[in-house]
């Protein structure tokens, strides 16, 4: 997936400190400084969403929530509710 297809969208999520990018539709990556849930504008379609640690790096993992439908849904908590950094992954099921 090209990178230069992915913009800030930062409008999509509620959380005033997260950072979003995305190809709208298809892709989401969703940085929380906090390691806590935020609501995400999803559009139509299905969703499976995989947690990353961006400080210790490694495979994706699962959260509390496997899978969204669009809508204006929550991303649930990362694997370990440590309160640190975390990375939300949200793919388009096709």
């Amino acid at each position: 997936l090209p990178f230069s297809e992915m913009k800030n969208a930062d409008e999509l999520t509620t959380d005033k400190d997260d950072f979003c990018f995305a190809k709208e539709g298809e892709i989401y990556a969703v940085y929380l400084p906090l390691g806590k849930a935020t609501a995400i504008t999803l559009p139509q379609g299905n969703y499976n969403m995989e947690w990353f640690n961006p400080r210790t790096g490694g495979s994706l993992t699962k959260g509390s929530i496997e899978k969204l439908s669009g809508g204006n849904k929550s991303t649930g908590n990362p694997p370990i509710e440590d309160g640190m950094d975390w990375v939300c992954l949200i793919k388009r099921n096709n």
